[in-house]
Formats: structure tokens, sequence, C-alpha cells
């Protein structure tokens, strides 16, 4: 089996059935944080939507809205702060996802829609990878982020368990002892200073090994 992320323009959901464009209309970023299979037409999903301006539908409106706007059967509204919107949705379809209902696989959250593009992690078993990438070439360019195989998760699946970036033996040292250490909890517990002592490296060297990582890290989860 093989996690594998991709990042896709937000263009392909259309060739696949799925009403983006006025789903995400006046939206600025779409996470859906969960996602799970209600029946075999319905999804059931907790999503954060954050609006691109000021939204000012009151509470008591936000069900009958968001039920118009995602085309859901059923909207509970859990948090709301200015233009965020945390919310859990069930939504229904007649048919399964355009041309890959024959390919086994399923979404990992979190999924990101932005405007134009989407970046989604899937589990998919390796024989099967390349008739989805071979399916997807079809219509659309896209960027795989990661291809990671799921022995390598690192305790499971969603935030806590997500798959890691291609780190070396020794980026991924640094980082998990700098995260133990306290070193990026607020205030810091640690400086990059005594971290570095304590790794037995010079400062520069901390600070450039942290630097790559981050990187990695951002490019890894957002593309």
């Amino acid at each position: 089996m093989r996690v594998v992320r991709l990042r896709l323009p937000r263009a392909i959901f259309a060739l696949w059935g799925l009403d983006f464009e006025h789903m995400l209309e006046g939206v600025k970023h779409c996470e859906i944080l969960e996602i799970y299979q209600y029946d075999y037409q319905s999804i059931l999903s907790k999503m954060r939507i954050t609006f691109e301006s000021e939204f000012t539908i009151p509470d008591s409106d936000l069900a009958p809205y968001f039920e118009k706007k995602l085309l859901a059967k059923y909207f509970y509204h859990l948090n709301r702060d200015k233009t965020e919107i945390t919310c859990i949705v069930k939504q229904e379809r007649d048919t399964p996802v355009g041309n890959l209902q024959d390919i086994t696989w399923a979404f990992i959250p979190p999924v990101s829609i932005q405007a134009d593009t989407v970046v989604l992690s899937i589990i998919i078993p390796e024989r099967e990878l390349n008739v989805l990438i071979d399916s997807m070439s079809e219509n659309t360019e896209f960027k795989v982020l990661s291809n990671t195989r799921i022995e390598d998760f690192k305790g499971g699946f969603g935030y806590k368990g997500f798959s890691m970036p291609d780190l070396t033996k020794r980026q991924e040292e640094i980082i998990m002892h700098a995260i133990k250490r306290g070193y990026y909890e607020t205030p810091k517990k640690i400086s990059g200073k005594e971290l570095a002592d304590e790794l037995h490296i010079t400062y520069a060297t901390f600070y450039e090994h942290v630097r790559k990582v981050e990187r990695k890290i951002i490019k890894h989860l957002f593309g």
C-alpha cells in the first residue's frame, strides 16, 4: 500500500462531477479535517471554511445557507470565528466520482482546497497507483508531492500520524530532539544554541538543519 500526496488544479474536480466552483464561490480556503463514508451515496465530513471577505450570515441562517451552498443534506455548526466557520456536513451523490470508481483508494484528511489548487493525500494499493496516475494525466497536470509506503507512517492517519516528508536520518534526529526538548513550545523551553551544544554541532549547523526540515514539511503539507 502507498500513501500519495498530490497537488491538483481545482478544475479537475469538475471533470469528476464535483461542483466546487459553486460550492467554494467566495471562499478563500476550505479544509476537510475529517471525512467518512456514511453510506453508499453519502459522505460525512468535518470542514473548516474561511471566506474571502466579511461573512455576515447570522448563526440562525447558517444551516439553510450551507445546505444550499454545499448541496448538503445535513449541516451542523460547530464553531465560528469572524470569517471562519467549522461545521459538520453530510453530502450525497447519485454516482461515483468520475472515472475513478474502478480504482480502490481513499482520502486521508486533511484535504486543503485553495483558490486554484487542491492538496490531498490518498491511500492506494501499489498495483493501482499507475492506473490512478494515468487516469489523471489524461485530463490535467498535477504534481506528486510525496509517495510513501504505508509502513513508513509514524503512528496512524490524520494530523498526528501523517506521513513524514523526505527527511534524512540526521534531520529527523535533530528535529525530534528539538520537539522533545520544547524548542517549538511557546515560550521556548530551550534555545537553539543550547540544543546545538547538546547535539555537539555548531549553532549555524543546527539552524541550517532546522531551516531545511521546516521547508520540507511546509512543501510536503501545502505543496
